[in-house]
């Protein structure tokens, strides 16, 4: 219990108020570069300590707690990907970071928001691939076309994003 308490010291909080007036809580580490990483749909920023601990010798990490989430506010009245860009913006507006990490829909947002802004040098997004085995997609696939379904239990998405004008693929 001692080893983490110390580990939540090492961590500052701090919040931004997003464009719709929502208030939105962030937890920060390290020193450096800073670097916005975004949790995805089923965490909250407290599961990212880890990473952001070790991101943290080189970068000054600000891990979003999105909104609904911890000490964030939430407007559900208000809810949209146009929302979740605006407070990552608030953020970014704070921090001044160019670099951000999105997992799993926090990845669709740090795209969508790199897409609008036009803030960031890189963009990295982690979305865990697919086991394959008996429960996988295409398994899955399979057993819906088996069964007389013309289109797959689970469709693959894909996404095509262009880099905003002036800047080169891969930077």
């Amino acid at each position: 219990m001692l080893q983490r308490m110390k580990y939540a010291q090492w961590f500052r909080t701090g919040r931004v108020r997003s464009a719709d007036g929502t208030v939105v809580a962030y937890r920060a580490i390290g020193g450096g570069p800073p670097v916005i990483v975004i949790p995805g749909a089923l965490a909250v920023a407290r599961d990212f300590d880890g990473f952001a601990r070790l991101l943290g010798a080189r970068f000054s990490v600000h891990t979003i707690e999105r909104r609904g989430r911890g000490e964030s506010g939430d407007r559900p009245d208000a809810y949209s990907i146009d929302r979740e860009c605006e407070d990552v913006a608030a953020l970014q507006a704070a921090t001044r970071a160019t670099l951000v990490f999105g997992h799993s829909f926090g990845g669709l947002v740090a795209l969508e928001h790199a897409r609008r802004s036009n803030v960031y040098t890189k963009v990295a997004v982690y979305e865990r691939a697919s086991r394959p085995g008996p429960n996988g997609p295409r398994s899955r696939a399979r057993s819906s076309r088996a069964a007389g379904s013309s289109t797959p239990s689970s469709p693959s998405l894909e996404a095509r994003i262009r880099p905003p004008a002036g800047r080169r693929p891969g930077c």
